[in-house]
């Protein structure tokens, strides 16, 4: 499960309003978009959550995106391996979020891996200890 918390944006796509962010998460062939949340500006909380299929070695994407009339701009994207971060338990993660190779920013979320039989349970609670 991946906790979509909030975001601290850098850059600005807009420049008479606030922007309206939303994201996209990736995860192999899944998608999943975030709500568009309204004259957010640049510091957006979402609390919204996403289930994902996922093994070790995937990588989750996510792309952050400012809802407009016509299209969409793109603030920023990032990444996250699956397997490292969900195995290590911490409360939240900040991961960077870039465009054309500057950071413009992070997203904060929340992970929580729930394996879907007995003995990958107890490796991952094991793990965890």
């Amino acid at each position: 499960m991946v906790l979509l918390l909030s975001a601290e944006l850098d850059r600005d796509t807009d420049l008479f309003s606030k922007m309206d962010p939303y994201v996209i998460f990736r995860l192999n062939d899944q998608k999943s978009k975030s709500q568009v949340k309204d004259e957010a500006g640049k510091n957006p909380e979402w609390n919204e959550s996403f289930s994902f299929r996922c093994k070790e070695g995937n990588v989750l994407y996510f792309n952050v995106m400012d809802k407009d009339p016509g299209k969409d701009d793109d603030v920023g994207n990032g990444q996250v391996n699956v397997h490292r971060d969900f195995i290590d338990n911490r409360a939240s993660y900040k991961y960077p979020l870039h465009f054309k190779g500057k950071q413009v920013g992070h997203l904060t979320l929340q992970l929580m891996f729930m394996p879907d039989d007995t003995e990958a349970v107890n490796l991952v609670q094991t793990l965890q200890k």
